[in-house]
């Protein structure tokens, strides 16, 4: 073969050789960029699927944290102090899920927690508070008449010491409370939480009766995850009947009609039946 056909020959098999290389490069960047786009779509979809599970379960995500933080405060007292954290006990027409019990010498204490921040309005006889976040306002049920639900539940279980339930509603650190409401609600902020039940300092509990009332919380409280799942359901459609009631103009703790009224600080909605039952709304909706 002559010296002319052999670099012919060369030359195409180099030809060959640079073909396959950038095919092959080609190729492989293809594929990387496929990947690349495949892992990019992996992640905007994990991270809607978050955003959506965070705003279904917002609120209970949050009143979990709520709680935790509150248990870790709880635990700062000393033995004189017996703690129960998330209780639930069966009441006339259900349960009630109650955050924190603290049997004492002082007293029975009774704790609601709300993981709340922002501002925070609301009154004693108001059916619903409200919070307010760079001014896009929400509502929340009254955490007073709440926790007062849960004091009756109990002093139902645990006969002959009603005088001794103390009612305490925590808020965050993060939550600004603007409620004119009296010292004896105990509204408070969590980081008041331990002093507020150190200043109870009046023995009205012997020891027999601490043992006894301990044991009743042990004997009615409500354990199996079924139980729990059922009191979620009945919370819901509570909630909506509630909602339902007021919104036909009927109020939803006693039955009667719902009226308009004007007070110091306008106008507002407020039970018919007053001065028996104090329930007000800011308005139907």
């Amino acid at each position: 073969m002559g010296c002319h056909h052999r670099w012919q020959l060369l030359n195409y098999n180099n030809n060959l050789y640079r073909f396959g290389i950038d095919n092959n490069f080609t190729y492989i960047c293809n594929k990387t960029s496929s990947m690349g786009i495949t892992l990019q779509i992996s992640i905007v979809i994990f991270m809607a699927i978050v955003a959506i599970i965070l705003r279904i379960y917002h609120a209970r995500i949050i009143g979990y944290w709520g709680e935790k933080k509150t248990v870790t405060l709880l635990s700062f007292l000393n033995e004189k102090y017996k703690v129960y954290n998330d209780v639930l006990i069966p009441r006339s027409n259900g349960t009630s899920q109650i955050d924190h019990i603290v049997v004492s010498p002082y007293g029975i204490f009774v704790i609601e927690t709300k993981n709340y921040k922002g501002w925070i309005f609301g009154s004693p006889n108001s059916y619903k508070w409200t919070q307010n976040i760079y001014g896009k306002k929400y509502e929340l049920y009254n955490p007073i008449t709440h926790n007062i639900g849960h004091i009756t539940a109990l002093k139902r279980l645990i006969p002959g010491h009603e005088d001794y339930f103390i009612s305490i509603i925590v808020f965050s650190m993060h939550a600004s409370l603007k409620t004119n409401i009296d010292k004896e609600y105990n509204v408070i902020k969590s980081w008041e939480l331990i002093s507020k039940i150190r200043s109870y300092k009046k023995e009205v509990l012997l020891e027999n009766d601490i043992s006894e009332i301990c044991s009743k919380i042990e004997q009615f409280r409500i354990i199996d995850k079924e139980s729990k799942k059922e009191h979620v359901r009945r919370t819901k459609e509570e909630s909506n009947r509630k909602k339902h009631s007021v919104q036909n103009g009927i109020c939803p703790i006693c039955g009667a009609t719902i009226v308009r009224r004007t007070g110091k600080y306008g106008s507002f909605y407020g039970c018919s039946n007053y001065p028996k039952c104090k329930f007000t709304a800011k308005t139907l909706s």
